[in-house]
């Protein structure tokens, strides 16, 4: 398990925005300390769901808060809080650094605990008995985590949801224009699933793909090690089945629904990252290692594929998502390591159920409340869409958007084109891939790989 980085800046009420003070990311302050940071005000609105009169001087008010969680009576607030803010004490009480982060406690519990009470106005909210113990950053002060470890329950572990039985289809949402009721239509049509599973495919493409290097057929550019235009077309013809998605005509050059080559694009930069072509000229021609791979299991093979390309330099993969703009300039500079985002997914993947099938959107909510949270950028400002002002992906809520991205380009092109994982899809158009399902195979590899 990855030690979690921790958020950048944990979200707060606006009660507690008003603090004005911080901690360190990894802070051993005490209660005392904490309340001294505290102004008047605040400290008054804590003083009152003590039940008594606040005295005048902050002094007082800290003094009486500390009373108020001495001895026993630290059980008597704890045991005074509902569910799920306990369980929010216990995720700090029990974290090495004794903070609560905000972000992986709603991934794993689907929704936040209270902090303040209900008011008209900011104003009027009080803070909750939550806010005795966790105060700014979400810190749990060190003396009072000491005395709580002493009855407060480990919390529960985070658990996968897997589907059984993988439904038939899938409610995508639609939007669309009525020319008879001149009215825009909004809501969900149901859409068959394919269902792609990959292992056997893949062992018999890598040797196929092999064969194709060793007769001086694949050429790739020396720049960007990606393969020609002809050479793709020629790899997708020895694909089983063909790639994921077939090309269709464009209807007109504004409206293209064709994703592009998936397994036809992956398959030369996997040989090139994993040591077993390299080029010559124009064209890429096996390695000893290539030669090697011919005649021996294909299984071996895949499985350091896998493992180099967690590492490679080669391609970036978020580079494929070609709407996204920025990457080369500004925004290149926000960007997390790229074999530390493959490491998080990996990760992630190596924990999850054999054999079961999973939707993308749970996988990810899985790895946020691990810990193991996806960030392909620390800084998305330079990155956007369309247009940079207004097409910023810095804004809120666009974080979850590039991972999404990032993750499903990820696991669509590489991972299941090694036959890592296998797909349930709908057609590209509205949505991407929906399901990934973890067999036997991919439990020992992902294992082996995060072990090393």
């Amino acid at each position: 398990m990855r030690k979690w980085r921790g958020e950048q800046r944990p979200r707060w009420s606006r009660l507690q925005n008003n603090m004005n003070y911080d901690f360190d990311d990894e802070p051993t302050i005490t209660l005392q300390l904490a309340l001294d940071s505290m102004n008047a005000e605040e400290l008054r609105k804590l003083v009152a769901l003590t039940g008594q009169k606040a005295p005048t001087r902050k002094g007082d008010m800290a003094a009486l808060i500390v009373q108020h969680l001495a001895g026993e009576r630290l059980r008597t607030v704890w045991d005074g809080l509902d569910e799920l803010q306990q369980a929010a004490v216990a995720e700090a009480a029990h974290s090495p650094s004794s903070q609560f982060y905000s972000g992986q406690f709603r991934a794993k519990y689907g929704r936040d605990p209270k902090w303040v009470s209900e008011g008209k106005t900011t104003y009027d909210r009080k803070p909750t008995a939550l806010c005795f113990f966790l105060y700014r950053n979400h810190v749990l002060p060190v003396d009072l985590k000491a005395r709580l470890l002493k009855f407060v329950p480990e919390p529960r572990q985070p658990a996968v949801s897997v589907l059984d039985p993988l439904p038939p289809t899938y409610p995508r949402p639609f939007e669309r224009w009525n020319q008879e009721t001149r009215i825009r239509e909004r809501g969900f049509e149901e859409v068959p699933l394919t269902v792609h599973e990959t292992e056997r495919a893949a062992q018999r493409e890598l040797l196929s793909i092999l064969r194709l290097a060793d007769a001086g057929k694949i050429a790739v550019s020396d720049k960007t090690r990606r393969a020609s235009a002809a050479t793709i077309d020629a790899i997708t013809a020895i694909l089983e089945a063909g790639d994921y998605y077939p090309q269709a005509p464009p209807t007109d050059k504004w409206h293209d629904s064709n994703t592009g080559p998936i397994r036809a694009f992956a398959w030369p930069l996997l040989i090139q990252a994993g040591g077993l072509a390299q080029l010559a000229g124009t064209r890429l021609q096996l390695t000893k290692a290539g030669r090697k791979a011919l005649s021996e299991p294909a299984a071996a093979t895949i499985r350091t594929l896998w493992t180099k390309w967690l590492n490679t330099t080669i391609l970036d993969e978020l580079a494929r998502i070609e709407c996204v703009k920025g990457q080369t300039g500004k925004g290149k500079r926000g960007l997390v390591a790229v074999s530390e985002r493959r490491a998080t997914i990996a990760e992630g993947l190596a924990e999850c159920p054999p054999g079961g099938w999973v939707a993308v959107d749970e996988f990810y909510r899985y790895m946020q409340a691990t810990g193991e949270d996806l960030m392909v950028a620390r800084d998305a400002w330079g990155l956007y869409i369309g247009e940079q002002q207004y097409g910023s992906l810095g804004y809120e809520g666009s974080e979850r958007v590039l991972n999404m991205r990032y993750l499903l380009s990820l696991l669509h092109e590489y991972a299941a084109t090694l036959g890592m994982i296998d797909l349930a899809v709908i057609p590209p158009v509205g949505l991407a891939t929906i399901f990934t399902r973890y067999g036997e195979r991919t439990s020992s590899r992902f294992s082996a790989v995060t072990t090393a």
